[in-house]
């Protein structure tokens, strides 16, 4: 499966990271966002558009990235990774994690509300 709808315009993160990302946020899609078929939509994520403004609460690295509808227009949302080796947890996304057990996931307070009418499709 291609995961060609992440683009990434900053080079902080890391290639094997970008990978995953974009991996486990298209397959956690449709629990997640609470769209039906998110894998069948016509949408796209840019992660360094602008500040991702990445912080560490607790055991989680929160980022924003912006979720581009099929109409070009942007919306930011908050996405998470953590692991349980996180010791070095604010550093991660800058590395090779192709021998590390990650978990990359959307935020609980991605904006359904405010995204669906660019969408054109029902939620769940």
């Amino acid at each position: 499966m291609a995961f060609d709808w992440a683009l990434f315009l900053s080079d902080e993160f890391h290639p094997t990271f970008q990978k995953e990302l974009s991996k486990q946020l298209f397959e956690k899609g449709s629990i997640r966002t609470g769209f039906k078929n998110f894998e069948e939509l016509d949408f796209q994520i840019i992660i360094g558009m602008q500040d991702s403004e990445i912080k560490q609460v607790d055991n989680k690295m929160f980022a924003k990235i912006d979720f581009i509808t099929p109409g070009s227009f942007s919306i930011p949302v908050e996405i998470y990774w953590t692991t349980e080796d996180s010791s070095n947890l604010s550093e991660i996304h800058k590395n090779d994690i192709s021998k590390m057990n990650i978990e990359i996931n959307w935020g609980e307070n991605f904006p359904c509300d405010e995204i669906l009418p660019w969408m054109m499709v029902d939620p769940e």
